[in-house]
C-alpha cells in the first residue's frame, strides 16, 4: 500500500487479451493504418533479404519496464514505471548486419486515487517504431545492436470518479523520434538470439490538458526467431 494512493499493481499486464480490446484500436484508425504501412514497407524490402541470404531477416517479441518522461509520473501513480510489451520484425538491406526495422510496443498504468468518489486515472502510451538498426559482432555470438529513427504514437489519458462520469484526454497523433541501444546473443544455431534493450522515444506536447514530455524510456527483454 502507497501514501495517499492505493495503486493497482500489474494494472498493465492483466488480462492481456483486454488489452487487445481496450488499446486505442477502436479509435486509432490511423494508428491502425500507420502500422500496416511501416509494415508494408518492410515487405517491399525484401528484395535486399533475397540478395542477402546470408543475412536473414527477423522477428522478436519483447517485454520489460516503460519509465514515461511525463512530470510528476511517480508522485501521481505511486511508481516511476510499469509494464510494457511489444512485438516487431526486421529485414536486412546490406550485408554488414544493416536492417530496416518497425515494431509496435503498448503501455498502460493505473491508480486508484481515495477520495470521496474515489477516483481512477490511467494513462496509456503506444508507440510503432519505423527506422533502422545496425549489429556490431563482438564476439562470434554476441552483437551489440543500435537503432533509431521515427516514432508514431497514440497517447491518452482517461480520469474516472467512482460512479461518475469518465474524463478523456488524447493527445493528437503525430510523430517523435525514438533511439536506443542493446546487446543480442545468438543461439541454436543462429535460428534465435535473446536480446536487451534501451530504447528512448521523445514525444513533446503543447496541448494544454496534457502538457509536456509524453516519450518515455523503456528497458526490455526478448527473444529474436530468425526466417532461415
Amino acid at each position: 500500500m502507497r501514501t495517499g494512493a492505493d495503486r493497482v499493481i500489474g494494472a498493465g499486464i492483466t488480462p492481456w487479451f483486454n488489452r487487445f480490446r481496450r488499446v486505442n484500436y477502436r479509435k486509432g484508425t490511423r494508428l491502425k493504418k500507420c502500422l500496416l504501412a511501416s509494415f508494408f514497407g518492410l515487405m517491399l524490402c525484401g528484395g535486399a533479404a533475397a540478395q542477402n541470404p546470408s543475412i536473414p531477416p527477423f522477428y522478436q517479441v519483447y517485454g520489460g519496464l516503460f519509465y514515461p518522461a511525463e512530470e510528476n509520473h511517480r508522485a501521481t501513480y505511486g511508481s516511476p514505471s510499469d509494464f510494457v510489451w511489444g512485438m516487431g520484425m526486421g529485414l536486412p538491406v546490406s550485408a554488414d548486419f544493416f536492417y530496416i526495422i518497425s515494431d509496435i510496443s503498448w503501455f498502460r498504468t493505473r491508480v486508484v486515487t481515495p477520495s470521496v468518489p474515489d477516483t481512477t486515472t490511467e494513462l496509456s502510451q503506444n508507440f510503432i517504431h519505423l527506422g533502422l538498426m545496425n549489429k556490431y559482432f563482438m564476439a562470434k555470438s554476441l552483437t551489440f545492436r543500435f537503432q533509431g529513427g521515427l516514432n508514431y504514437n497514440a497517447i491518452g489519458r482517461k480520469i474516472t470518479p467512482a460512479g461518475g462520469t469518465e474524463i478523456k484526454n488524447e493527445l493528437p497523433r503525430k510523430f517523435g523520434f525514438f533511439g536506443g541501444v542493446g546487446l543480442e546473443n545468438i543461439m541454436a544455431g543462429g535460428k534465435m538470439a535473446v536480446f536487451a534493450d534501451l530504447v528512448y522515444d521523445y514525444r513533446r506536447s503543447a496541448e494544454k490538458d496534457l502538457y509536456g514530455d509524453f516519450g518515455g524510456l523503456r528497458i526490455v527483454g526478448g527473444v529474436t526467431l530468425y526466417w532461415f
